[in-house]
């Protein structure tokens, strides 16, 4: 089973994927569940953009971008798609409040409980 079939067989059938077509270095984009690519692009930033556009239209799913290398390099859930086990978002997770602080726990030295 190819990599493009395993993905198809664990995803649902709207779900995009982003990669480079090995035979033109050209980048596609193409729902999981059709042959045919929905978009063909030079630029991998332009097939990311318009997967995404499309996702956003058909209501939602998932977004897999694959590397030059043939390797998923990332996954993202388009909204108004519905993720039942979202995953820890490490790459987007370091956002900025309006008072410019990072929300999180607080760490101070000493305020443990044996502080009088």
């Amino acid at each position: 089973m190819s990599a493009i079939d395993w993905e198809v067989f664990i995803s649902k059938g709207k779900d995009k994927i982003v990669y480079r077509r090995p035979e033109d270095n050209k980048w596609v984009n193409k729902r999981l569940d059709r042959e045919q690519a929905s978009s063909v692009h030079d630029k991998h930033v332009d097939a990311e953009a318009r997967a995404g556009e499309m996702l956003k239209k058909s209501g939602g799913g998932e977004l897999i971008t694959k590397g030059r290398d043939g390797r998923i390099r990332s996954k993202h859930t388009i909204q108004p798609g519905n993720d039942p086990n979202p995953a820890k978002d490490t790459e987007h997770s370091r956002q900025r409040t309006e008072h410019g602080t990072i929300p999180g726990p607080m760490l101070t030295r000493g305020m443990g409980r044996d502080c009088a």
